[in-house]
């Protein structure tokens, strides 16, 4: 391996800060039901301690969401380590901070010191520079054994690589071994199993592998392009390569610029994972056209929120006109997702609006109050994180305009009961989308009313250049 290893470091009397992947199952009362990671990790921890380094232990466990949560503390897993190890296995509540650095402090050479759930701090999963330094800042070298995270550029693995000397253990190395004298030469029959969802991030490896497997098995959300490039008829709602198509489109149309508003652009969920990477952050966000009202569960084909998070999306749409009339979402069920997409990271684009009935008998603003309860049980707090879109239903399909000026009114009323229920400054600093028929020609009129804030595009996102224009609008 041409990568540095751990022999290569000179480690005596040193603070050696090392990650390790020590992200196992639990039971019910906290008890490890699978110590196998934290076994693969001994050969690293006992060369350190035996060349009397002083070491420092890193790792996360679940998904705290980077919050403190009991059920996820290292705790156990320190107490288990101690006994694989027939030592103390001192632990610090905190992997950065003050009690981090005191129990550092403390660490004398062939000592272990385990730190608290790097996850919860939300920078850890953001590879924060920051945070990466706090936690260079308690060792004097880096050792990385943890296979199994290697792949994430987070604070722990890619970000204190740049504050300290660095080098692998024992198990990365391993690993690493192993798998390039699997690629490089391989034994024969060599078959490779390959999934997930993003096709975007794996062609290279696709390419690479082809040239030396016997059989290449494509499996998970990827493996519908290729089943829909064979012919196979995988429907509509599976496979719209219009939808990549338009995202790298509008991509590039705003490559040069910067828009003076946001940009979402919202697709099913098969395709997030590949829109994603496809677009300019800074310019462009990416969201979901829905979500699930449970967290898990055998719920087949729903998609829970965690796992739009999971692709790299940072926006749901919820409530939607349509999925209220088809599917029957009451205030009850939006209520709860909104609150699981709040949970996992992701801000809502939560949709109210009344049909042709209720507006002819002149009950549009007691309609929208009912659908705002499903949002008005957050606190303060949360509620500033959601974005509101307006749809005035009743002139979709129906032959009716709605008017520049009904859009007005309707959208006043809506942020005159969010100032009721969490005071002005909120409902001032509330994003009100206007969800209409919103087109170049009259987008902006439409945004030249105080309190219609942007646009929820319908057919209009369909081209780039229609798309474009109503971007355009805010700059006008």
């Amino acid at each position: 391996m041409d990568k540095k290893n751990l022999c290569d470091l000179d480690v005596a009397g040193q603070k050696v800060l090392v990650r390790v992947d020590y992200n196992v199952p639990m039971d019910e009362t906290g008890k490890i039901t699978d110590d196998t990671r934290i076994r693969a990790s001994l050969e690293t921890i006992k060369y350190l301690l035996e060349h009397k380094a002083a070491v420092i232990l890193m790792a996360h466990l679940g998904r705290p969401k980077g919050q403190v949560n009991i059920k996820y503390s290292l705790a156990p897993v320190a107490k288990h380590l101690a006994k694989l190890l027939n030592m103390p296995v001192a632990f610090a509540g905190d992997c950065i901070g003050e009690e981090a650095e005191k129990a550092v402090q403390k660490l004398k050479p062939g000592k272990i010191l385990m730190l608290e759930n790097l996850r919860f701090h939300k920078e850890e999963e953001k590879n924060d520079m920051d945070f990466a330094e706090k936690l260079a800042s308690l060792a004097d070298l880096y050792v990385n054994d943890g296979f199994g995270v290697s792949h994430r550029a987070h604070a722990s693995v890619e970000g204190v690589t740049h504050f300290l000397p660095s080098a692998a253990g024992f198990l990365l190395e391993k690993e690493i071994r192993f798998v390039g004298q699997a690629v490089e030469n391989p034994l024969h029959p060599f078959v490779a199993i390959i999934g997930g969802a993003k096709v975007s991030d794996k062609i290279g490896v696709i390419e690479n592998l082809l040239k030396k497997v016997d059989t290449l098995l494509i499996g998970g959300g990827m493996a519908n392009t290729f089943l829909a490039a064979q012919g196979h008829k995988m429907g509509k709602s599976l496979v719209e390569d219009d939808k990549i198509a338009l995202a790298k489109e509008l991509n590039e149309a705003l490559a040069n610029e910067k828009p003076n508003c946001d940009v979402i652009i919202c697709t099913p969920f098969i395709h997030l994972a590949s829109v994603t990477p496809l677009v300019d952050a800074a310019k462009i966000g990416v969201g979901a056209e829905n979500c699930a009202d449970k967290a898990s569960g055998a719920y087949t084909g729903e998609v829970s929120a965690e796992m739009v998070a999971s692709t790299g999306a940072k926006y749901v749409i919820l409530g939607h006109s349509e999925r209220r009339a088809y599917y029957g979402e009451t205030v009850a069920i939006l209520e709860e997702k909104v609150k699981l997409a709040l949970a996992n990271g992701l801000t809502p684009i939560f949709c109210i609006g009344e049909v042709l009935e209720e507006r002819e008998a002149n009950k549009q603003n007691e309609v929208v109050a009912a659908q705002m309860e499903s949002v008005f049980s957050l606190s303060a707090e949360d509620f500033s994180k959601i974005i509101l879109a307006y749809e005035p239903v009743w002139a979709i399909g129906t032959g009716k305009t709605a008017t520049p000026e009904q859009a007005q009114e309707i959208h006043a009323f809506i942020r005159s009961i969010v100032a009721n229920k969490y005071g002005k400054e909120i409902a001032d600093n509330t994003s009100i989308l206007y969800g209409g028929s919103c087109k170049p020609s009259n987008a902006k009129e439409l945004f030249s009313n105080p309190d219609v804030d942007g646009g929820l595009i319908g057919g209009a996102a369909l081209k780039v250049s229609d798309f474009k224009g109503i971007i355009d609008a805010f700059n006008a």
